[in-house]
């Protein structure tokens, strides 16, 4: 695991009003738990909702019904939305059959199935959160990190099922989701109400700061790409050889979320990088997602847009000698020219030329310390970003 608990050089008091939130809320708690017992309001009162975002959860209301009850000095019709981890997707029989007896105890509206291969129960009160999320623990799964700005659910294109390969990326998928979320004692203890007491250095992958922005990461076995690889902050490539799993083709940058009123936000496809072997895929998602982190601590940084691709601007600046000359992206080029969707069938047509190894002049190899040494990178460069 990466420790980034000295990664901080900038004052809190110079950053944005959300970061100043995170980093003084001892790793995620905030005054969540209080709020929980507040019998004055539906609302959970506060800039804790933001913290709840990290724990899988949206404080909402019935926009139908605002009006009328602003009219009536009424408080709005809060609700909550509880947004599930599951990584690929994957769920067993009886899972399945818990959520659907969840969502009939507890969501006043229901299940939503989602487009990164997840499930959201909707129309929640707050009095029912932990009954509900103690149910979801007791299925086997939890919604840590399912919103927030950290790494999202991890998304794999594969049917373990289907064959042995299917099976092995699949599992790969569950494993870097396990890696990449938060290990904050906050969850269990709200939400368990475990004894969880604030620690130093709780969560030292993240640092108090978390990271900038969401982090996704997606695994597809071409030539289907029905989870968008290419839209993806990380987007890991499964290459196959005789019916065995050799390792994955990486790319990184890929994001199709575009702030109008800033130049510098646009969407952007990811670009293939190198080649990694299967078993280093989890640990090479966690230095990736690091150097997101890193980016957004430096005091000379300066940020992209909200919604402009994090991984290819942190890329950009740690790593200036990065093979593929991201360096060569940044700034951007002129919004006029940049695709504005990634479709799926574009990203099929791409994976044709993309079942094949690059070169090995692109290999990565991690350490057993999880350092990052590319060939022909000098040592200085492979230390920084270490």
């Amino acid at each position: 695991m990466i420790d980034r608990s000295c990664d901080l050089t900038q004052d809190i008091s110079t950053l944005h009003a959300n970061e100043q939130l995170k980093a003084n809320s001892q790793n995620l708690r905030g005054n969540i738990a209080e709020g929980l017992e507040n019998s004055l309001t539906g609302a959970v009162p506060g800039d804790d909702p933001l913290l709840m975002k990290f724990h899988g959860i949206y404080q909402q209301d019935d926009r139908d019904l605002r009006a009328d009850r602003n009219r009536r000095k009424l408080e709005p019709n809060y609700q909550f939305m509880v947004r599930m981890r599951i990584p690929g997707g994957v769920l067993s029989k009886a899972q399945w059959q818990g959520i659907d007896a969840l969502s009939r105890r507890h969501a006043e509206r229901g299940i939503r199935i989602t487009t990164r291969q997840t499930i959201q129960l909707h129309g929640v009160r707050k009095p029912q959160l932990r009954a509900l999320m103690q149910g979801i623990r007791d299925l086997g799964l939890d919604t840590i990190a399912a919103c927030g700005d950290d790494s999202r659910g991890v998304v794999c294109g594969s049917n373990p099922s289907l064959s042995n390969v299917h099976h092995q990326v699949a599992n790969l998928a569950r494993e870097t989701s396990n890696r990449l979320i938060p290990k904050t004692g906050a969850y269990p203890q709200i939400w368990y109400q475990e004894d969880r007491p604030p620690s130093d250095n709780e969560d030292p992958m993240y640092g108090p700061l978390y990271l900038p922005r969401k982090f996704k990461v997606g695994y597809v076995i071409p030539p289907v790409n029905d989870i968008d690889v290419y839209g993806q902050d990380l987007g890991l490539i499964a290459i196959v050889e005789k019916g065995q799993l050799q390792g994955f083709n990486v790319c990184f940058g890929g994001g199709m979320g575009q702030l109008d009123s800033r130049q510098d936000s646009y969407p952007r496809l990811a670009e293939q990088l190198g080649f990694i072997p299967a078993d280093e895929a989890p640990a090479f998602a966690e230095i990736v997602m690091a150097s997101n982190a890193i980016s957004a601590t430096a005091k000379t940084a300066t940020a992209p847009a909200s919604n402009t691709p994090w991984t290819a601007w942190a890329m950009t600046g740690f790593l200036p000698n990065w093979p593929s000359g991201v360096a060569n992206h940044w700034p951007p080029p002129d919004r006029s020219t940049l695709p504005r969707t990634a479709t799926n069938s574009a990203g099929n047509r791409a994976m044709t030329a993309s079942g094949k190894r690059l070169c090995s002049s692109k290999t990565v190899a991690l350490t057993a310390h999880c350092e990052i040494n590319w060939r022909g990178f000098s040592s200085n460069t492979a230390a920084g970003y270490a």
